[in-house]
């Protein structure tokens, strides 16, 4: 886990993301008051994700195991959504990349039954 850091405050910010494979990956934040949230679009290679909401959860991109080689957290003090603009400097929100290892471990830990 690596926690992504060098956010601020302003409605609509860019960073690149360095993965663990020494590829980079491009992560776009716009903050929408109507919406009272924060959205982000994902770049990697040829894969793109436009217009998804940061949400609270383990695998804001489980959908896509099967084609990234890592998953992506938010993590929130409430434990509800970030839904304010400084969520991200206050550390009230977090946002961690995850690697292939912990995408495996959650994906045991959340969605694994013991029948």
């Amino acid at each position: 886990m690596n926690i992504l850091s060098g956010f601020t405050d302003s409605p609509s910010q860019v960073s690149t993301i360095s993965l663990p494979d020494g590829s980079y990956a491009r992560l776009t934040l716009t903050f929408v008051p109507q919406q009272l949230g924060w959205m982000f679009d994902l770049t990697w290679g040829d894969f793109s994700l436009l217009g998804a909401r940061l949400v609270y959860g383990e695998n804001l991109l489980r959908q896509f195991i099967h084609r990234l080689p890592f998953g992506m957290a938010v993590i929130t003090t409430s434990g509800l959504d970030p839904y304010h603009q400084d969520d991200l400097v206050t550390g009230d929100a977090v946002i961690v990349l995850l690697d292939s290892t912990d995408v495996a471990t959650i994906e045991t830990a959340q969605f694994t039954r013991d029948d």
